[in-house]
Order: structure tokens, then C-alpha cells, then sequence
């Protein structure tokens, strides 16, 4: 196929950076690559927003930590992909990253996403919930879990 359009999820990880890696290596010149960072709300302590005992400046100020963080792990990964063509990095927010993430893929009709794996053992899985079972089951793309 010509022109398919890529996207992968980065945390800042080991795992997540191996994705990323893939993905630039499967990029054909002519494909779209999405380089996507997450901000999930619980990373903002916002998981309970009915509390009345978290200061809003607080919250405030965490957020934008926890935004800054991702601009620079974009960053990082920006200067790795220079000079690959049809690279777009973006960072969403405003829900769960798994939710996000995959509305994205749908959005944009993307063809492929790759996904890091911790390669939690299944039991773990079960009891932690797994970012990558969620992403397989419900994204309306092919997903490649990259170890």
C-alpha cells in the first residue's frame, strides 16, 4: 500500500522509544508518521475532580509540569526523526491516553500504530490493566506491539 499513515504512542520510556524507532524504520518516504505523547488526567491529579481538598493552582501547576515534560520528550524525539519527511508530532489531552489515543487513530485514519510493551506476564496484566490490550482491542486500526 502507498501513503499509509503511521502513528505511534510515546511515554519518555525504554519501551516507547523502541516503538518509535520501528516505526521510523517501517516509514516508507511516501507515509505520514504521527509521533503522539498522551497526557492522561490521573497524571494531573485530576482522577476525583469533585475533591474539594486539591488547591486548582496546584493542579494547575502539576498540569503544566506534566506538559512541559512531554514537549521535551517530543522534542527529544524530533531531532531523532530530522530529516525523515511527513513526520507530525502532536500531544493530546483531556482523558484517558488509551481513550485518546485510539479516537485519534480513528480521526485520522491511520493504518498502523505502534505501540512499546512493558511485556507484563498475563497475570499482571489482568490485575494492573494493560495499556496495549485496551489499544488491541478497541483501535480501528492494525496494531504492532514493538518489545
Amino acid at each position: 500500500q502507498r501513503n499509509m499513515k503511521l502513528m505511534v504512542l510515546v511515554d519518555g520510556s525504554d519501551h516507547s522509544l523502541r516503538a518509535f524507532q520501528r516505526a521510523l524504520r517501517d516509514k516508507k518516504p511516501d507515509d505520514s508518521l504521527f509521533v503522539v505523547h498522551a497526557i492522561q488526567l490521573s497524571e494531573i491529579g485530576v482522577a476525583s475532580a469533585d475533591n474539594q481538598f486539591v488547591d486548582p493552582a496546584l493542579i494547575a501547576q502539576e498540569k503544566k509540569l506534566i506538559e512541559d515534560r512531554g514537549a521535551q520528550i517530543l522534542s527529544t524525539l524530533e531531532k531523532q526523526a530530522e530529516g525523515t519527511p511527513n513526520v507530525k508530532f502532536e500531544t493530546l489531552s483531556g482523558g484517558y491516553a488509551k481513550v485518546l489515543a485510539c479516537e485519534f487513530a480513528g480521526k485520522e485514519a491511520i493504518s498502523t500504530l505502534y505501540v512499546g510493551q512493558r511485556g507484563l506476564s498475563p497475570v499482571k496484566s489482568v490485575f494492573i490493566g494493560s495499556f496495549s490490550q485496551y489499544i488491541l482491542h478497541h483501535c480501528p486500526c492494525d496494531v504492532v506491539l514493538v518489545r
